[in-house]
């Protein structure tokens, strides 16, 4: 967290990236089910099953197109949970 803003990378370096987060309405409240955006939201993170298992990538969707209803929003669900001191993410896909 820099400045109230959830980063990812080292946030002294150039590569860091702020993370637009979104809840996913569609799914129940009590496991904190979230869309993941960066670049503005217009990049959002996805589990998409592969070859060899399933596997985390960057998909070109808006985040707010998965708020509002996105019919393919399950790959891109995550539910957050907290274990102290560390912040836990699990696929819904």
């Amino acid at each position: 967290m820099r400045d109230g803003h959830f980063l990812v990378g080292d946030p002294d370096a150039d590569n860091c990236q702020m993370i637009c987060i979104l809840p996913n309405r569609g799914l129940g409240h009590t496991s904190f089910p979230i869309f993941l955006g960066i670049q503005g939201g217009s990049r959002c993170l996805a589990c998409v099953e592969t070859g060899v298992g399933p596997s985390l990538q960057l998909e070109d969707v808006n985040i707010e197109d998965l708020y509002k209803g996105g019919d393919q929003a399950t790959c891109f669900t995550f539910f957050q949970g907290h274990s102290d001191p560390a912040f836990r993410l699990e696929a819904a896909a």
